[in-house]
């Protein structure tokens, strides 16, 4: 085949792909277009997250505990916070990957990512689920006092619920 032909069918070729569809054996097929990159970097980030998440999830199933927090830290990096508005996400997050560990008898490694959360945490309606389950893994410890210390304290941060998103 010469230059100028294989060139023709080449771009031929290119053009029908990029039209998002080429025929295959008579049959015609849709390929995938790129992943749009959302313009929003809140939406950027938020799909990070999720994408961190899922990550997390797979490395409670391998039970690769040691790499959890590593890995939810790459989440609070983000900045998903006062920026985004987004805090929610963060601690649903936490209060996820927090629940699994401590499902596992993973206390200390659910203590941390707890911990770790709520150090971030500026709207105290996000903070008050983290407190409840940092107050129940220190009741399945027998830590009561830590425990009751944790109830006490969502209590008295329940009354700031209602509140349009206070910043702490």
């Amino acid at each position: 085949m010469k230059r100028s032909l294989r060139s023709a069918v080449v771009l031929t070729a290119l053009s029908m792909v990029s039209a998002g569809s080429v025929s295959l054996w008579g049959q015609e097929q849709t390929l995938p277009r790129e992943v749009e990159r959302p313009a929003d970097p809140c939406k950027a980030k938020i799909r990070q997250a999720a994408a961190i998440h899922g990550a997390i999830q797979v490395v409670l199933d391998e039970q690769r505990f040691q790499d959890v927090l590593v890995e939810f830290q790459s989440i609070l990096d983000l900045d998903l916070g006062p920026g985004c508005g987004k805090e929610r996400l963060v601690a649903q997050s936490a209060w996820q990957i927090a629940s699994r560990l401590r499902e596992t008898g993973q206390f200390g490694v659910a203590h941390e990512v707890a911990n770790t959360a709520l150090a971030r945490m500026r709207q105290c309606e996000n903070e008050f689920p983290l407190l409840m389950l940092r107050a129940k893994i220190f009741q399945e410890q027998r830590r009561y006092r830590e425990a009751l210390s944790d109830f006490r304290r969502a209590k008295d941060l329940e009354s700031c619920a209602g509140k349009s998103a206070e910043p702490r």
